[in-house]
């Protein structure tokens, strides 16, 4: 394969993978409700499992105790803040696939940075695939949960129709 056709090849790769991460964007946003109340919950069940433990340590603080809390503490931390796939991962993988893309042209005129094109296609495609299994694993846990409510609601509709 002559450099010609690698550009090319990477080029076109390079448009489907921003394709792609946009396609991966469009998909988070119906379902970001759904995640964002599972998020709040986690937060909610954090902030009181914070105060639960902080209202049972007594004046002499251990070191349990303490490690407990920081624990606790870098939980909310944790929850408050957007996921950073959803803003960093997308928006970096996207933007070094475009890099990747005017790379890929200006190979087609100087062939001596197809190197550098290749390493940043790979690097986009790395981020991306870490940003899409983020990403599945939060839909997986928001799906999962809303079926454990939905099976619930089935459960106490079959129980409320056995009385009648």
């Amino acid at each position: 394969m002559n450099v010609e056709n690698i550009a090319l090849a990477l080029l076109q790769s390079s448009i489907t993978g921003a394709g792609l991460v946009l396609a991966v964007y469009a998909l988070l946003i119906p379902i970001l409700r759904t995640l964002f109340e599972k998020r709040a919950k986690e937060l909610k069940d954090s902030i009181e499992a914070y105060r639960k433990k902080s209202e049972t340590i007594s004046t002499e603080i251990k070191e349990k105790e303490i490690r407990e809390i920081r624990r606790l503490l870098s939980k909310i931390e944790e929850k408050r803040k957007l996921p950073g796939y959803m803003d960093l991962g997308i928006m970096l993988s996207f933007l070094i696939y475009i890099l990747s893309v005017f790379l890929s042209l200006w190979s087609l005129f100087d062939s001596n940075i197809i190197l550098s094109t290749i390493l940043f296609f790979i690097m986009a495609t790395l981020i991306f695939l870490f940003t899409g299994v983020c990403a599945l694993v939060d839909i997986y846990s928001a799906f999962r949960d809303e079926y454990r409510s939905l099976k619930e609601e089935i459960d106490k509709g079959k129980s409320e129709a056995r009385v009648f």
